[in-house]
């Protein structure tokens, strides 16, 4: 039985753009920087990846109201090796990317207004579905 999202995996193609996913997250969404990880090339790494001779570094972001980042948190992840391969929409982790990530907020409008005022592209205004 399902009982709750445990976290959210984001891939991160390159150092730039980890630290645009961290202002992002951190600074315009509101979460916390929980810990970071770095795992060397250990065949243990790999097998858990699915990804051959994998090196990456993680980032764990905790939601505020939350005690551990895995409460719903998410976890950024840069592999250093291999290198990604050209973007197609993602099919390896390393290769970056997220279809969409819901968050529940105290004020829709003015969290949407602070993400546009922070450079954040839309495709729609927020919309009423419910």
């Amino acid at each position: 039985m399902l009982k709750r999202i445990h976290h959210a995996g984001v891939g991160v193609r390159d150092p730039e753009m980890m630290e645009k996913m961290l202002h992002f997250y951190c600074d315009l969404l509101g979460f916390e920087v929980d810990g970071e990880e770095e795992y060397p090339e250990v065949e243990f790494v790999g097998r858990f990846v699915d990804v051959e001779g994998a090196r990456l570094k993680v980032v764990h972001l905790r939601c505020p109201e939350a005690e551990d980042w895995w409460e719903g948190g998410v976890e950024l992840c840069h592999y250093s090796s291999p290198e990604p391969g050209e973007w197609r929409g993602g099919t390896r982790q390393c290769d970056g990317g997220v279809v969409h990530l819901a968050l529940v907020v105290e004020d829709l409008m003015e969290m949407y207004e602070r993400l546009v005022k922070g450079g954040v592209r839309f495709n729609t205004e927020p919309l009423n579905t419910g």
